[in-house]
C-alpha cells in the first residue's frame, strides 16, 4: 500500500527530467542511460520504503501493484528520447531531489495507505470465516404424544446442552431436556429448540396440537377416544357433565351413535338432550330394552377430543306382575304358538311366542278349547313394564320371584311345573267351557288378574235307545293326571320347551342387566 507514493516520486522524476532537458541546451546531449539510472534508483528507493507495509496488508498489495505498474511504465520511456548522456556526471541534483522528495512523501502517505484498505480486508476475512464456521440447523425428533399428562422428550444427532420448549404463541413451557405437558398447552402445538456445545441447533414441532382432556363431575379425566357410562333409572331424570379446560374456552357438540351401523347423527334419541354451553347430557328414559351412545366433542383452539357416553336404563322398583300365558295345545303344532301378555293394569297383547316381541300386537284374550291347558307364569315389572329380575352380582344368577296362580272356577286344575330355583310356572287345565278368571300373585306386589275364554268342545249326538236301559251310575270327576291326549308324541316335551323359552327370555334380561352393572364398576 505504501507503493501508492510512487505517483509522487514519478512526478518528481518527471520534473527532474524536464530540468535535465533544460540543462541539456548548455551541457550537450545527455545519455539516456543516466536518466534511466536515476529512475531505477528512485524506484528501488520507493520499493525499499514500502516493504514493511506490504507484509501487513496482503489483499491490498495486488491492487496497488497493478495500479503502480500501469502508471510507472512511462518512466523509462520518457527519458529514453530526451535525457542527455552526461546527466550521469552530475547526479547530485536529480538524484538528491528524487530521494529527498520520495522519503517524506512515503512517510506522510504510509498511514493513510495502511489504514483505509486494511479494515476492509480484515472484515471480509472475518465474515468469510464466520460463514464457514456456522453449522447448519438440524431437525429434532420429539418423542411422545402431545397430550396432557404425557412426557415429551427430544432426540438430536449431537450432544445437547440447552433446550427451550414453547407453544405456538411463544410461551416458554420448559427449559429442560423434557416437557411434562400441562393444561396450559391445550389447543397449541409444541416446539423445541435444542443447542449443542459446538453451536449446533436443532428444531422440532409436534404434528398435532395438544387435545383437550374431559373432566366429569367426580373429577375423573378422559382423553380423546375414551368412554364412560351413565346408569339411568326408568322414569327418573339423569345427567352427566363433561367439561374440558383450555384457552380459548372449549366449545361442545353432541351426536347420537346408531347401535346398528355405528352411524353418527346430530339428532339425539327421544328423551335425551344436550346443553352445548355446559357440556351436559341429560334426559329421562323409560325403556330398558334400548341402550344409547352419545359422542361428546370438545374443541379448544385447533384441537378437539371426543368422549363416548354410554347410557343404559335400569328398571325402576317393582310395581306389579306381568303374566305370560301360552296355549299348551299349540306348543307341538306346526302352526304358531299362541301366547298372551297381560300387563299389571290388565291390558293384553297377543301373538306367536316364537316371534316375540315382533309378532305381538295389542288386544286379544287368552282362549283355549274345553279340556285344554294354559302354561302360565309371572314376572315382576316396574310401572313402565320393564322386567325386574333381582340377581346375584357375584354369580349373575337370577333370583326368580315366587308366584302363585289361582282360578275363580273350582274345577280348574292347577299343576306346578317348575322345579328348583327356576321361574314359577304353572299349567292350568279347564274341564268346563266358560269364562274363567285367573290371578297371578307374588308377595309384596299387586296381583294381576285376567279372563280366559274356554270354548266348548263339540259333543257327538247320542241316539235314544228303543228299550229303556238302566240308569248309569253317577260319574265322579277325577283329577287329570296331567297327560294330554295321546298324539304319538311325548306331551311333556312341548312343556319343557316352553319352560326353556321362558328361562331363556328371562335369562337374556338378566344377562343384559348384569352387563350394565358390571360396566359401572
Amino acid at each position: 500500500m505504501h507503493r501508492s507514493t510512487s505517483t509522487t516520486r514519478r512526478a518528481c522524476a518527471l520534473g527532474t527530467t524536464i530540468a535535465l532537458i533544460g540543462m541539456s541546451t548548455g551541457f550537450g546531449v545527455l545519455t539516456s542511460t543516466a536518466a534511466y539510472a536515476d529512475t531505477s534508483t528512485a524506484a528501488v528507493a520507493s520499493s525499499t520504503a514500502s516493504q514493511p507495509t506490504d507484509t501487513t496488508a496482503q489483499p491490498t498489495d495486488t491492487t496497488s501493484d497493478q495500479s503502480a505498474g500501469s502508471t510507472a511504465s512511462p518512466a523509462p520511456t520518457s527519458p529514453t528520447s530526451t535525457t542527455p548522456a552526461d546527466g550521469s556526471t552530475n547526479p547530485s541534483t536529480p538524484a538528491g531531489t528524487d530521494t529527498a522528495a520520495a522519503e517524506p512523501t512515503g512517510t506522510s502517505d504510509a498511514p493513510a495507505a495502511s489504514t483505509a484498505p486494511a479494515p476492509s480486508g480484515d472484515t471480509a476475512a472475518t465474515a468469510d470465516s464466520s460463514a464457514a464456521a456456522a453449522p447448519a440447523e438440524q431437525d429434532a425428533e420429539i418423542l411422545g404424544d402431545p397430550a396432557v399428562g404425557e412426557r415429551l422428550n427430544v432426540r438430536t444427532a449431537f450432544t445437547a446442552e440447552g433446550w427451550s420448549w414453547t407453544d405456538d404463541q411463544g410461551t416458554v413451557l420448559s427449559t429442560g431436556p423434557f416437557l411434562e405437558v400441562g393444561t396450559e398447552a391445550i389447543g397449541h402445538r409444541i416446539s423445541v429448540v435444542v443447542t449443542g456445545a459446538d453451536g449446533e441447533i436443532a428444531r422440532g414441532t409436534t404434528d398435532a396440537a395438544v387435545a383437550p382432556v374431559f373432566t366429569d363431575a367426580d373429577g375423573n379425566q378422559y382423553v380423546d377416544g375414551d368412554s364412560t357410562s351413565i346408569q339411568a333409572v326408568a322414569g327418573e331424570a339423569f345427567s352427566g357433565t363433561f367439561t374440558a379446560e383450555g384457552t380459548p374456552a372449549a366449545t361442545y357438540t353432541a351426536q347420537s351413535v346408531s347401535p346398528e351401523d355405528g352411524e353418527y347423527s346430530s339428532v339425539l334419541p327421544e328423551g335425551i338432550t344436550f346443553d352445548a354451553a355446559t357440556g351436559t347430557v341429560r334426559g329421562t328414559l323409560t325403556s330398558t330394552d334400548e341402550s344409547y351412545e352419545i359422542l361428546v366433542t370438545a374443541t379448544v383452539g385447533q384441537a378437539s377430543s371426543s368422549l363416548f357416553v354410554d347410557i343404559s336404563v335400569e328398571a325402576a322398583a317393582p310395581a306389579g306382575i306381568l303374566v305370560t300365558a301360552i296355549d299348551a295345545g299349540t306348543l307341538d303344532s306346526a302352526g304358531p304358538t299362541n301366547a298372551w301378555l297381560i300387563a299389571p293394569d290388565g291390558s293384553v297383547s297377543s301373538g306367536d311366542i316364537t316371534d316375540f316381541p315382533e309378532d305381538f300386537t295389542p288386544g286379544g284374550r287368552p282362549t283355549v278349547a274345553q279340556g285344554g291347558s294354559l302354561v302360565v307364569y309371572g314376572t315382576s315389572v316396574d310401572r313402565f313394564g320393564n322386567d325386574v329380575l333381582p340377581f346375584d352380582d357375584e354369580t349373575g344368577e337370577i333370583n326368580w320371584p315366587k308366584t302363585t296362580v289361582t282360578s275363580d272356577v273350582a274345577s280348574d286344575l292347577i299343576e306346578e311345573l317348575s322345579e328348583g330355583d327356576g321361574p314359577a310356572v304353572a299349567q292350568v287345565t279347564f274341564p268346563h267351557a266358560s269364562t274363567h278368571t285367573l290371578t297371578v300373585a307374588s308377595a309384596g306386589l299387586p296381583s294381576t288378574s285376567f279372563a280366559v275364554e274356554v270354548t266348548p268342545t263339540a259333543v257327538p249326538t247320542v241316539l235314544t235307545p228303543a228299550t229303556p236301559v238302566a240308569a248309569a251310575a253317577p260319574v265322579t270327576p277325577k283329577r287329570p293326571t296331567g297327560r294330554l291326549a295321546y298324539t304319538g308324541t311325548d306331551e311333556t316335551a312341548p312343556i319343557a320347551w316352553a319352560l326353556g323359552l321362558i328361562a331363556a327370555g328371562a335369562g337374556l334380561v338378566g344377562a343384559r342387566a348384569l352387563r350394565r352393572r358390571r360396566a359401572q364398576r
